[in-house]
């Protein structure tokens, strides 16, 4: 937010002092239209590349040399794939990061006290997750992010303080709202495109490609390919000699608000 308020104040003044001297200079509008133009470009780039911090300051890797990473699931929890994964997870002894969709959990109560209860952590995904939430004001956004924050609250009775934008992209509204609520923002330095490409060999290839200390891997558990292909990704980390550690050992973060 605050490399986003910089950009901004240097725009403003910029259009102050080119409208104040075209007139003296007669050089006409035209250096306003185009920077107005690539100020327009510059913040859609950073609506949808947010590892540049532009809106908010996001979490996308550890700080460390040491070889872990962590896992992080999003949009369930789904009451057939999720249940699968963290069998996964538990025969291996591993802990992940469960990002949840608000409007995914009533009926599924209990398979969210399951990942709490199996030493997982639960972060904000939205409750809505559609594209509306990037064009509405803060003060909904923060009405959306909160809704999904008091649901889990009432079910594992911790508030959670992670949060990762849908689609990844954040605008001034969300990075307004982030800033406001005070709570986390998770990334990632590796995105498997898994529910573009759903094949497993593309998949390991983006994580082979893309692992360094301190990865975050994004992955979704909401595609059955993993019943197969998660275990895969345990060996493959395991054969690198990466230790798969809970989010917040990566980052040294809490992941709950002490309520």
């Amino acid at each position: 937010m605050l490399m986003h308020r910089q950009v901004l104040l240097l725009y403003v003044l910029l259009m102050i002092a080119l409208y104040f001297l075209q007139g003296f200079l007669g050089f006409g509008l035209w250096p306003i239209y185009l920077i107005s133009i690539a100020y327009i470009l510059l913040l859609t780039y950073a609506s949808f590349n947010f590892q540049f911090n532009f809106y908010t300051k996001a979490y996308h890797k550890g700080t460390t040399d040491d070889k872990v990473v962590a896992l992080t699931f999003d949009d369930g929890p789904d009451q057939s794939v999720t249940p699968q994964i963290l069998d996964i997870l538990k025969s291996r002894n591993v802990k992940a990061t469960f990002f949840l969709i608000g409007n995914k959990i009533p009926g599924a109560e209990k398979l969210v006290k399951r990942i709490d209860s199996e030493g997982h952590i639960i972060g904000n995904h939205s409750y809505i997750h559609k594209t509306l939430l990037t064009f509405i004001p803060s003060f909904m956004v923060r009405k959306d992010l909160n809704k999904t924050t008091a649901i889990v609250e009432k079910i594992i009775g911790k508030r959670t303080d992670f949060f990762r934008p849908p689609f990844g992209v954040t605008t001034p509204a969300i990075g307004w709202a982030l800033s406001i609520m005070k709570i986390k923002t998770i990334g990632w330095n590796i995105r498997t495109f898994d529910t573009y490409y759903n094949e497993e060999e593309i998949i390991l290839q983006r994580i082979k490609d893309g692992l360094v200390p301190g990865s975050i891997i994004l992955l979704h558990d909401i595609l059955p390919i993993y019943k197969t292909l998660l275990p895969k990704i345990l060996d493959l980390l395991e054969k690198r000699s990466y230790k798969v550690i809970p989010l917040d050992q990566l980052i040294n973060c809490d992941p709950y608000i002490e309520v």
